[in-house]
């Protein structure tokens, strides 16, 4: 909230909101977590895990090219999935899990796909 004295001494409250267009999961940048996600996901983790520099795929959105660093910046970030700094196999799982259920129930929940069993209960 934002309180704004006029100078007739009249107060406003504002409230304002901040689009976020952050979306886990999302590596091409299209708003959507899919199975082509968790597949750039795996290919990225592969050649990283072969030691070759790589970028997620720019092809995918129009506005996404090779040299624009902050929405390279952007896909890495809502490529790790379960916040552990890495981008792996785990990551493109969470990312399969989410899509079959949006697919399935066409809704997903984050905190139900990444939330782990109760291993003393198991």
């Amino acid at each position: 909230m934002i309180q704004i004295t006029l100078p007739s001494g009249d107060t406003i409250t504002c409230q304002l909101t901040v689009a976020d267009d952050f979306v886990l999961g999302d590596v091409n940048l299209d708003r959507k977590v899919t199975a082509e996600d968790a597949a750039q996901m795996l290919l990225y983790a592969a050649a990283r895990g072969a030691g070759k520099e790589t970028q997620f795929n720019p092809e995918n959105v129009a506005m996404y090219t090779a040299d624009n660093e902050a929405l390279e910046a952007k896909a890495r970030r809502q490529a790790d999935t379960n916040g552990d700094g890495l981008i792996n196999a785990e990551d493109a799982a969470n990312d399969l899990m989410y899509a079959a259920a949006v697919g399935a129930e066409g809704k997903a929940d984050w905190d139900a796909i990444l939330s782990k069993p109760d291993e003393t209960t198991a």
